[in-house]
């Protein structure tokens, strides 16, 4: 099923070779343009932004960021050696994320290609 916010999903190494994974946000169609080849020599390159395109008339496309982290880890092998092996992380965020560590309140207008540029309802954060 899908997985909701906050929690991770492990993959053994040896189900990922040559696996494709593909995006669905819940409410939106799965972005089959948008592939991410499982492979680690070609994991890192597909770091990015990821669309899932409306599921009903009228609705606007689901946009959410990779981000590819590589951590190193320790594993023991069949013969008893530790060796240290590259895991990879994903993780899927919005597009755009706003933090203020100012010690005082910012006003944020945020407006994309199809909005109008007002300063109206400015985004508050505190």
């Amino acid at each position: 099923g899908p997985l909701a916010p906050g929690l991770k999903c492990y993959l053994p190494v040896a189900a990922a070779r040559g696996a494709l994974m593909y995006v669905q946000a819940v409410g939106w169609q799965q972005g089959r343009k948008d592939k991410i080849d499982l492979e680690a020599g070609h994991l890192k390159d597909k770091a990015g932004l990821y669309t899932c395109p409306a599921a009903v008339p009228g609705q606007k496309a689901f946009h959410a960021t990779l981000q590819v982290h590589e951590e190193p880890i320790n594993v023991v092998t069949r013969e008893g050696a530790l060796i240290t092996q590259p895991e990879y992380v994903l993780r899927f965020a919005p597009p755009l994320t706003i933090s203020n560590l100012l010690p005082f309140d910012i006003e944020v207008v945020v407006t994309d290609a199809a909005s109008v540029s007002t300063a109206t309802d400015p985004a508050r954060f505190h």
